[in-house]
């Protein structure tokens, strides 16, 4: 059975309690990347097709005291980019502990620097694997373990 559809759960990490968000316009994207990460393990995986609903779902999931553990940033949509939610994610120190791994064809390195210096957790190119993002979620475990030791 090939890797990317495999039901088992065999990720190094309990992800079972552990909340995420998709944001990407692309209904098939979002559909594959709910898919994989369910099977990776988390508990919950929310899905947003635009920014604007996606800073909304952050927003409501902070006020109702649950903050996403990750959220999965897709950069380019048509009515707020993933960088512009990254960017008002950031400025609010309450979610000062919430991952953003940016999902995106955006690939060019001064794209990537600018994401990574205003706060994205990790980085990885669309289409991405299940091992894609089995690696950018192993370096957000470690970045979450930093901030608590």
């Amino acid at each position: 059975m090939d890797a990317d559809n495999s039901t088992e759960n065999d990720f190094d990490h309990d992800l079972s309690e552990k909340r995420a968000l998709v944001v990407d316009d692309n209904m098939m994207m979002t559909t594959m990347s709910k898919d994989m990460l369910e099977k990776i393990g988390f508990g919950v995986v929310d899905v947003a097709r635009s920014g604007s609903e996606g800073l909304a779902r952050v927003q409501e999931a902070k006020e109702e005291g649950g903050v996403y553990d990750v959220v999965f940033l897709d950069w380019h949509m048509p009515d707020m980019s993933g960088f512009e939610v990254l960017r008002q994610c950031r400025e609010d120190t309450g979610l000062h502990k919430m991952a953003i791994v940016m999902v995106t064809a955006e690939n060019q390195k001064r794209s990537i620097s600018e994401a990574m210096k205003t706060g994205a957790t990790a980085y990885t190119v669309k289409p991405a694997s299940r091992a894609d993002l089995e690696i950018a979620i192993d370096t957000v475990i470690k970045w979450q373990e930093g901030l608590t030791a």
